[in-house]
């Protein structure tokens, strides 16, 4: 992490709140994110664009997880014109990680992805300004996790290089007009991919889970959180050697069906 040395943000998500600093130099910036809440500690970061209030985002970000189509589709359009998704990291109690942006001068807002989950009335967010000559390069990345349209099959995950414990992934939206994530979860051993083809179909299009369990050998995931398009982010979330699944939960900002029912899931090995 050499290269990001001096741009260094520890973030804590404890009981109620985020535990940032105030403010950074500008360039490829490290944020340290560890959580002391079992309810927290899915942090992410995001830009607002001129006069859009977190109270306008926030309400707008909801809409992305609901089920009603209608919702979806304004959600889908309004974030787009309204912020700048830049990724964050999933950590779990005791298991922290880190993800690198590089960041021009401007405000920036971190916040809780889980408290959205949770339905939280104010999720937990603080501002970072960011200020200076921007300096630091983001590290090497072990692998490489790419959102894209595949000609002739739709929605894909493309997973280059060696996914290794403890090295950083990068992460690249290549979808036009579309936010995306890539949520990892380690799959239980004997899972075949007729199993995960016949888990997904129970799926609604529009988000409703199945109720049966899911296939994953852990409840919890560790990932990378959404980013907007043409936009990328380097992070290193706790991982474990085997094999995982990468799922992206968004929906299809033209038609408001899940990106999962598409097809956008990927089994991968972390090494």
């Amino acid at each position: 992490m050499d290269g990001t040395r001096g741009r260094t943000v520890p973030v804590t998500a404890v009981p109620g709140d985020l535990l940032v600093q105030p403010s950074v130099g500008a360039g490829a910036v490290t944020f340290q994110v560890s959580t002391t809440d079992s309810k927290s500690g899915w942090v992410g970061l995001v830009k607002l664009h001129q006069g859009v209030t977190w109270e306008s985002f926030r309400d707008t970000y909801r809409k992305l997880a609901s089920t009603d189509p209608a919702a979806i589709l304004d959600g889908s359009t309004r974030v787009q014109a309204d912020a700048t998704l830049l990724g964050g990291v999933q950590t779990k109690v005791g298991q922290p990680g880190t993800f690198v942006q590089v960041l021009a001068p401007g405000q920036y807002t971190l916040f809780d992805h889980m408290d959205f989950r949770y339905g939280v009335a104010q999720p937990r967010h603080e501002v970072l300004t960011v200020s200076g000559t921007p300096s630091g390069t983001t590290p090497t990345a072990s692998g490489t996790l790419t959102a894209k349209d595949v000609p002739g099959e739709g929605p894909r995950f493309v997973v280059t290089g060696t996914p290794t414990v403890g090295q950083p992934l990068r992460f690249v939206n290549a979808m036009p007009g579309q936010a995306n994530e890539a949520i990892l979860f380690p799959l239980l051993p004997d899972v075949t991919d007729a199993d995960l083809a016949a888990w997904v179909a129970k799926f609604t299009d529009h988000g409703v889970w199945p109720t049966d369990p899911p296939p994953f050998a852990e409840p919890e995931p560790a990932g990378l959180l959404p980013i907007s398009p043409g936009q990328s982010v380097t992070a290193t979330p706790p991982l474990h050697p085997g094999r995982y699944i990468a799922i992206c939960w968004m929906k299809d900002a033209d038609d408001a069906i899940m990106l999962l029912k598409k097809g956008m899931y990927e089994v991968f090995e972390v090494h």
